[in-house]
């Protein structure tokens, strides 16, 4: 416990050797940070920001290596903050950002690798991830949820991210926002993932990998390069960049650049063409 009480302020700077303990708890009523820059630190379980009205934070930074063999909750049903900067962190079940209704969880990635089976940002709690180098990656088959029973964002704007399926608004309002970097999801995406849901997934640089996308929300793309087919149930609007998928649209697309489809295209309903632009196809119709 760091932090145990409403009133202790605690910290721990592990810098070499090695620390296990099976449960690791940093803001346990009161305030606790943890910092890992050197060690290797291993357990079960860690929460951050346990109870309601505690803080905790973690920082894995150069050579750490965190290992949990199960859960990491930040923003347990208090505020929780998980910086990586370098390193590595293995969690071997779900990441949680924001797991009760009271908490708040929020992620920094700069550098280093972290793994996780299955990661959920916002689960009944707000959560954010601001991803801005170093790479994300969601394993075992397990899937990205932003904005599961509370709102979330995701931000990535340099490194990698990778994931099974994700799910942009699951069963609240979930935002992802990618200005760069690379990211890959092996199967489905989904915005807008159920009626109780509301997504929107904005592609202003960087590239974007999907076998599938399912737009049930706001997608919009103004740079970058998609690779993957999209159908659009809700609102799709190009305005820049390249698409080298099928597009299927069942609701309101806007082209505002010139779009050129690579996969065709099936249209059921209005595609709106803006003044001066084009639309090209190429591939199978």
């Amino acid at each position: 416990y760091v932090g145990n009480a409403s009133t202790a302020v605690g910290s721990y700077n592990l810098s070499g050797g090695a620390v296990t303990s099976a449960q690791t708890r940093v803001g346990y009523y009161g305030a606790g940070s943890f910092v890992n820059s050197g060690g290797a630190h291993s357990g079960s379980t860690m929460d951050l920001g346990v109870y309601s009205g505690a803080a905790g934070s973690y920082t894995v930074s150069g050579t750490g290596t965190t290992t949990m063999t199960a859960s990491l909750f930040v923003g347990n049903y208090g505020s929780g903050t998980f910086t990586q900067a370098g390193g590595t962190t293995n969690i071997n079940s779900w990441t949680y950002f924001g797991y009760a209704p009271t908490g708040q969880g929020t992620m920094t990635l700069s550098g280093g690798t972290f793994n996780t089976a299955g990661m959920t940002v916002g689960l009944n709690g707000s959560g954010s991830v601001t991803h801005t180098g170093g790479s994300n990656r969601i394993i075992n088959n397990r899937d990205l949820i932003v904005g599961a029973a509370a709102s979330g964002s995701y931000t990535l704007s340099n490194g990698s991210l990778s994931t099974n399926n994700e799910i942009v608004g699951y069963g609240s309002n979930g935002t992802f926002h990618q200005l760069s970097g690379t990211h890959t999801v092996a199967n489905m995406l989904t915005v807008g993932g159920t009626d109780k849901g509301t997504g929107s997934f904005t592609l202003d640089g960087g590239s974007l990998s999907a076998t599938s996308i399912l737009n049930n929300g706001n997608f919009i793309q103004n740079g970058g390069s998609i690779s993957g087919s999209l159908t659009n149930n809700v609102t799709f609007i190009f305005g820049g960049g390249s698409f080298d998928g099928r597009l299927t649209n069942n609701g309101s697309t806007v082209l505002n650049a010139d779009a050129q489809f690579g996969g065709g295209l099936e249209n059921n309903t209005t595609i709106n063409v803006g003044a001066n632009r084009s639309l090209s196809l190429y591939g199978s119709r």
